[in-house]
């Protein structure tokens, strides 16, 4: 039964991601912008279904490298023109829910570089990398040679939804200007008691 509703609820968010994206065609420029940043969060949901509808047991981690590694292939196809976007990823397992919370943060991350870091065209690379760094904990760090952060004093949606998913991974949320853009960190322990 759980397997027929993981489906079925797959099935329902790839189909209300594509009407977004539909809609999205005939909108105003500036809602359009918004309906296509709705659509990329749902399609995030979408993979990560793909890969619980194949667990058995929810509550079992499961290993998700490939899972993130699809959720920057969908945002690598949806950049802008000549923004490369670079992964690595250590291998990792997690539960659902903190796998979702992953997936979400990371999506926000690439999301954020490709919206505010090469503005008017401008061409780049976001090299986004995750890694083992002690007993039980995990870093991810996404870095871009763009034209450095936005006013600091700003707190859009996409950095409140990187901080709400932070705070589900039980880690800390960095952003700073980095030598050649701007860098989003967090660290954050794979496994909760």
């Amino acid at each position: 039964m759980r397997r027929e509703v993981d489906h079925r609820v797959k099935n329902s968010l790839a189909n209300v991601a594509a009407m977004t994206r539909m809609a999205a065609r005939s909108a105003t420029p500036e809602v359009r912008e918004a309906m296509l940043s709705v659509e990329k969060r749902i399609s995030v949901m979408v993979e990560l279904h793909n890969d619980l509808y194949r667990s058995d047991n929810p509550d079992e981690p499961i290993e998700v490298t490939n899972y993130l590694e699809r959720v920057a292939s969908h945002l690598r196809d949806m950049s802008p023109p000549g923004v490369e976007i670079e992964v690595h990823f250590d291998a990792v397992a997690l539960i659902a829910r903190r796998a979702s919370a992953l997936g979400v943060l990371i999506n926000e991350m690439i999301s954020n570089a490709c919206k505010h870091a090469f503005p008017d065209g401008r061409t780049g690379r976001i090299v986004l990398s995750g890694q083992k760094t002690s007993a039980g904990r995990y870093a991810i760090a996404c870095a871009d040679d763009g034209v450095g952060a936005v006013d600091a004093s700003e707190s859009g949606l996409g950095q409140r939804i990187m901080e709400a998913s932070a705070a589900q991974l039980e880690g800390l949320l960095r952003t700073f200007p980095s030598p050649d853009g701007y860098r989003t960190e967090i660290e954050f322990p794979v496994t909760v008691d």
